[in-house]
């Protein structure tokens, strides 16, 4: 539900066809982490949950260059708010479905975080869920947390 909408919001505005290369073990910190991320963390009175896109830089400088079609050799804020923008248009395509779930959350806190680790570790039984998609230009996970309160 989530992957889907993720991979096909990324592809859909950076015109880059993207398709899925392998699901990552859930409950490895490890691949929950990337040179650059963007997190948002959203809660509910039943669940937390956490979703994050994660890029290699290069890969991220490489499809916002596609995207935009100019050359960009280093973040900005705006290319920041860019990938925030990834998160919240895949947090509405996937809120209908979350909603029939039983889940209603609202828009929570985001933002984007470099070398980032997920430190927590993501605890036995908790739904977690990361997907590497690849394209021409590289590779990008994107991964969510699903804590039931």
């Amino acid at each position: 539900m989530c992957t889907d909408g993720a991979v096909k919001c990324v592809a859909d505005q950076s015109q880059v066809p993207f398709e899925m290369d392998q699901e990552l073990p859930g409950q490895a910190p490890e691949s929950f982490s990337g040179e650059l991320a963007g997190l948002m963390v959203l809660d509910s009175p039943k669940a937390k949950l956490i979703m994050a896109f994660l890029f290699n830089e290069s890969t991220f400088l490489k499809l916002m260059g596609k995207m935009l079609d100019e050359e960009f050799n280093e973040m900005s804020p705006d290319l920041e708010a860019t990938l925030v923008e990834f998160l919240n248009t895949t947090f509405g395509a996937a809120k209908p479905a979350l909603k029939d779930q039983g889940y209603d959350f609202e828009k929570g806190s985001q933002g984007v975080s470099k070398n980032f680790k997920f430190k927590e570790g993501i605890p036995e039984g908790t739904l977690s869920k990361i997907t590497q998609f690849k394209s021409e230009i590289g590779t990008f996970k994107f991964g969510m947390v699903l804590n039931e309160k």
